[in-house]
């Protein structure tokens, strides 16, 4: 059931977020219009919080969870990209939604009553507004990076790309040494990382703010197929070419998970007379 919520999770991410906005805006609203008729007004205010709550304990939930190891094939770039990363979903859903019960408990009458001819409380007050607002532009953040998937390796014809929302690494594959990435996994394959080797360091390339020049992010994908695909593709400079093609992704899950397609001969398999 967790598997089947991810997977619906990152298929309709989009869908999802929106309902999290509306939720986080609606519910406070109209909470605050009611404030003073009856409970249930109260109560929708903390309905946000309570729904965050639930996100973030399926983000802590779906670290347990095997990464796919499988790319989405995108044929307008010519590549192969991880798909995108359920946890940072969920937790995009939570902050979203705490976002605006945080909001409406500071538009709260009550609350800003209570501040009234005590300087201290006022400048409390005022520091948490802050931080309010402050914490609101972090959660608008990281939902427009989630939304646009800003959070990606990608395998191209002519290297690999790690990107996050703040820079790029560049990695062309004459850079990379043979043999495959070291992985490192420091608590679940979820919060993974390989370790690249280089044979000439001065090829790779950084845009805005990237740190390191040799870890990329594998917490969106089967660490290992993301290592052994690395691996494939500069011991086999030839099926480069494939990259960004169905045929070149069936392929390379055939040659590193042994699961072709119906179609075997259609695309030269290992161990077909096509082949080559």
């Amino acid at each position: 059931m967790l598997s089947a919520m991810a997977t619906g999770a990152v298929r309709h991410r989009r869908l999802i977020l929106s309902m999290a906005v509306a939720l986080a805006v609606g519910c406070p609203w109209i909470g605050l219009q009611m404030r003073s008729a009856s409970f249930i007004g109260f109560a929708l205010i903390g309905v946000p919080t309570l729904l965050a709550l639930a996100s973030w304990v399926l983000c802590l939930a779906v670290a347990t969870l095997p990464q796919p190891a499988t790319f989405t094939v995108d044929p307008c770039t010519r590549s192969f990209r991880t798909l995108p990363n359920v946890r940072q979903i969920y937790f995009a859903i939570g902050a979203v939604l705490f976002a605006g019960s945080q909001v409406a408990m500071r538009l709260d009458p009550a609350s800003r009553g209570a501040t009234r001819g005590d300087p201290i409380l006022l400048v409390m007050s005022g520091i948490t507004v802050a931080m309010t607002g402050l914490y609101v532009l972090l959660a608008a953040g990281w939902l427009v990076a989630v939304w646009r998937s800003a959070f990606y390796v990608q395998l191209r014809p002519d290297g690999l790309i790690d990107r996050s929302p703040f820079g790029k690494l560049i990695v062309p594959w004459e850079a990379l040494a043979p043999g495959y990435p070291m992985l490192r996994s420091p608590f679940s394959s979820s919060f993974s990382s390989l370790l690249l080797t280089y044979a000439r360091p001065e090829l790779v390339r950084r845009h805005g703010l990237f740190f390191g020049r040799r870890r990329i992010s594998a917490d969106a994908v089967d660490p290992r197929f993301l290592g052994a695909s690395i691996a494939y593709y500069v011991a086999y400079p030839q099926c480069r070419a494939e990259i960004g093609t169905q045929e070149g992704h069936d392929r390379l899950r055939w040659a590193l998970t042994g699961e072709p397609p119906s179609d075997q001969r259609r695309y030269g398999w290992p161990g077909s007379p096509d082949f080559a």
